[in-house]
């Protein structure tokens, strides 16, 4: 079934995504300490069931929104005025700056990750797989942090 193809594409990219940002981050670690933003302490101290699927439920929701703007709407209509790679540019400094909350390391990473992610919307024409890997590094990341 293509939902199978979608989260197996879905998590390579976010592999791939990590991969490819892990020199970079080495290299800005040593200019600023990493750090992220702050995690709500309602969060941080989710220990009911309840708790659990709201945070799942809010983490998955902000990833597909995300990928349905940036990519679903945003690269699909300047592709339509200019190039597709410069659409992905553009569209990766839109979700960077979107971050910013998340200090200059996070700003860098999203770029990336927006890059990555852009390209391979212009490949697959499909968001479902983006979403798929984008849900599961913000539960990665969320759960790290907490």
């Amino acid at each position: 079934p293509q939902w199978r193809k979608d989260f197996i594409i879905g998590i390579l990219v976010m592999f791939f995504t990590a991969a490819l940002w892990t020199p970079f981050a080495l290299l800005l670690n040593s200019f600023e300490p990493v750090y992220f933003h702050q995690i709500p302490q309602s969060v941080q101290s989710r220990s009911t069931l309840s708790q659990c699927l709201s945070f799942v439920m809010a983490t998955a929701s902000t990833g597909f929104a995300e990928e349905l703007l940036t990519r679903g709407y945003l690269i699909s209509r300047l592709c339509r005025l200019i190039s597709p790679w410069n659409s992905v540019v553009l569209s990766a400094v839109i979700f960077s700056v979107w971050h910013i909350s998340q200090g200059f390391f996070g700003v860098a990473y999203t770029f990336i990750w927006g890059l990555v992610y852009g390209y391979t919307f212009t490949k697959v024409g499909r968001i479902w797989p983006l979403a798929f890997g984008h849900i599961m590094n913000n539960l990665i990341f969320e759960i790290a942090a907490s």
